[in-house]
């Protein structure tokens, strides 16, 4: 449709419009240009090297906890709206789009509601995958093993609370380089979410992001950190044993 509707406009000797994806996905505006062109040039290369010149990519961030829906998210938004809604969501209060300022003809001004935009998403996407989805998944695997089971526990437990602190800022942030971003203030802002005892996050939801995880623990290698928090995080979950005993020293360290 996309392809359709920009052959058409070249067609007609109209200007180019930008695409802009809100997949949430690492570099999702890099991501739908290849899909876009090479789509595009099994059809026209002409139209495919048009589509290069003349249309832009940008890349977007977001970031809002959604907790898996249960009967209980249903019936409480029955009750708020009136409305039963099977394909209801509940989510954090915390909000936040990072898009790419990068538009062939003019964007709407997402900043008055909130939005940043900047000229490169990708450090801000850096930061969610090593600081937030590192944290958190750190939290989720060592905290299911101690038993817990929301990472609003592991919050109450000081253990926990100062092992996310050191993995945030003694390892991953040093690996990170964001402009205008205070990452103590990101990591506390942090830790306040996962307090929130009201939109519960469940450990179990996260065993597909250790992927992520080993990524962010390459970084810190490359960044010369030794001190490895984050390589807990993947191999303690596959022994399933010594979790709490681990916090606890990580938290000795820290400290």
């Amino acid at each position: 449709m996309i392809v359709e509707a920009l052959a058409r406009r070249k067609a007609a000797g109209l200007p180019a419009f930008t695409v802009m994806s809100c997949d949430n996905m690492p570099e999702n505006g890099h991501v739908m240009r290849d899909v876009v062109t090479s789509y595009a040039k099994a059809v026209d290369v002409k139209l495919a090297q048009w589509i290069e010149d003349n249309v832009t990519f940008p890349s977007t961030m977001v970031d809002r906890i959604v907790p898996a829906v249960t009967e209980d998210t249903l019936a409480k938004i029955e009750q708020l709206t009136g409305v039963g809604d099977p394909a209801g969501v509940a989510c954090e209060p915390f909000r936040q789009w990072v898009i790419e300022d990068n538009f062939v003809a003019g964007r709407p001004e997402w900043e008055k509601a909130g939005a940043e935009l900047v000229s490169d998403v990708l450090p801000y996407e850096e930061m969610k995958l090593r600081m937030l989805n590192g944290s958190h998944s750190f939290l989720a695997y060592l905290g299911y093993l101690a038993g817990y089971q929301h990472i609003n526990d592991c919050m109450e437990d000081e253990h926990y609370r100062y092992a996310a602190y050191g993995l945030m800022l003694q390892e991953q942030a040093p690996t990170l380089k964001v402009q205008g971003v205070d990452l103590q203030d990101y990591a506390n802002r942090l830790i306040a979410r996962y307090s929130n005892r009201r939109y519960v996050i469940e450990p179990g939801r996260l065993r597909w992001m250790v992927a992520r995880n080993c990524h962010s623990g390459c970084w810190i290698l490359f960044a010369g950190i030794w001190r490895m928090t984050a390589s807990s995080i993947c191999w303690r979950w596959a022994s399933r044993v010594g979790c709490v005993m681990s916090v606890v020293l990580m938290n000795r360290e820290i400290r």
